[in-house]
């Protein structure tokens, strides 16, 4: 009969735990594998923040709404969603709100009480599929169809592709802030004046709205210098006192210098110039006016009429 360690019986009751061990090794030796990105890491957010093994923790449901029975993928909500919503709905002073419909910061602006309202002026999160604007393929939305819940190397943990068509655009995505996660408090971080667009944001959003994907004279010139045209100011542009300045790609980064520079004479329009992403108080059309009291205070910024 053999005993200890030689015994086969033994080496199986410890395969699990070298399993185990072996994770948690790969975890300490590996620390930005598994990361969410941004605000997504190390003890900022721990997979039972999203998940639970047995969605019971001393006889409570560990889901969020308090529900008994389990959820999908073993998560603390009914959908991927409704879990992001948990903590980004304004409760979690740790996580910025993007349950609130918005002018000027943050710049994402935020959802309507009822994400699947048809009439909402926000992307509708309603979890069935959508025709997008000028898009040709159908998008079931929801956080995790921009967004990473796991983390990328992108902006704001952004997906390479959200209509999952891989659509490949050459203009990769570079935003800089001065202010980076874990910085500084999540408002200063997710600040308009903290963020300065360098290049790829309106390939990334045309990768659904793909109509857009043309220069011609019916549509706002993308990724080319705003002013130097009879129709722009840059005297204004420059020295205008704005209650919010719209957000513009500022090329010059790539060009070199520490910073990007705006106002700058080559400042460029991106889509989230005049559009808020997640959604804002102008319905229908998520702009972000700037200033609530003029609504021509967006146009006027470059164009002053």
């Amino acid at each position: 009969m053999r005993t200890g360690t030689d015994d086969p019986a033994w080496r199986n009751c410890l395969r699990p735990w070298r399993t185990v061990l072996g994770f948690l090794v790969a975890a300490l030796l590996l620390p930005g594998t598994a990361g969410g990105g941004g605000w997504h890491v190390n003890d900022k957010l721990r997979c039972s923040d999203c998940h639970t093994m047995h969605n019971s923790a001393k006889g409570q449901p560990m889901r969020y709404d308090g529900l008994l029975e389990g959820a999908p993928n073993l998560l603390r909500a009914s959908t991927p969603t409704k879990l992001c919503q948990a903590c980004h709905d304004g409760t979690n002073l740790r996580a910025p709100n993007v349950m609130n419909p918005t002018l000027g910061d943050p710049p994402g602006g935020g959802f309507p009480a009822d994400p699947s309202d048809p009439l909402s002026h926000a992307h509708q999160l309603t979890g069935a599929a959508q025709q997008p604007p000028d898009g040709d393929v159908p998008v079931v939305m929801g956080c995790t169809v921009c967004h990473d819940a796991h983390g990328s190397q992108l902006y704001r943990n952004l997906k390479p592709s959200p209509s999952g068509t891989g659509r490949a655009y050459a203009t990769p995505i570079v935003v800089v802030e001065k202010l980076t996660a874990g910085s500084a408090p999540v408002d200063l971080v997710y600040s308009s004046g903290n963020v300065t667009y360098v290049s790829g944001m309106t390939q990334w959003c045309m990768d659904c709205h793909s109509g857009f994907d043309t220069q011609n004279a019916h549509f706002h010139s993308y990724d080319k210098p705003i002013f130097g045209g009879a129709n722009t100011d840059y005297a204004w542009w420059s020295t205008g006192a704005f209650p919010s300045r719209a957000p513009v790609q500022a090329p010059t980064y790539r060009a070199g210098s520490l910073t990007p520079a705006v106002p700058a004479t080559d400042n460029r329009v991106t889509c989230l110039s005049c559009h808020k992403a997640h959604g804002s108080t102008i319905k229908g059309s998520m702009l972000d006016v700037g200033d609530p009291l003029d609504a021509k205070s967006l146009c006027n910024q470059c164009h002053n009429k």
